[in-house]
């Protein structure tokens, strides 16, 4: 794990951490969502290390927003781990 994985990785500890503390005795339980978030964690990752093995092209601002539009893109046309906005076309 790199320290940039490692850093994003404590983030997310600290919210789950801060939404137990606000949540009562009987809270629900969020582990659906947090396994969500930690999926969507995972492709915005992976979608970054596919892209640092191609040539440096950008400089690093544009990299991230290149890297964020990407990840937008895969999140809004393949919501679901078997569907996509492309199968409609087909």
């Amino acid at each position: 794990m790199n320290a940039e994985t490692h850093g994003k990785s404590a983030i997310l500890a600290a919210i789950v951490e801060a939404i137990r503390t606000k949540l009562n005795p009987n809270r629900p339980d969020i582990s659906g969502v947090m396994g969500g978030i930690g999926k969507l964690l995972h492709a915005s990752l992976t979608i970054e290390d596919v892209l640092d093995t191609l040539p440096a092209a950008y400089d690093r601002p544009l990299y991230a927003q290149k890297c964020s539009a990407l990840f937008e893109h895969v999140c809004e046309s393949y919501p679901e781990r078997d569907a996509n906005v492309y199968a409609s076309v087909a």
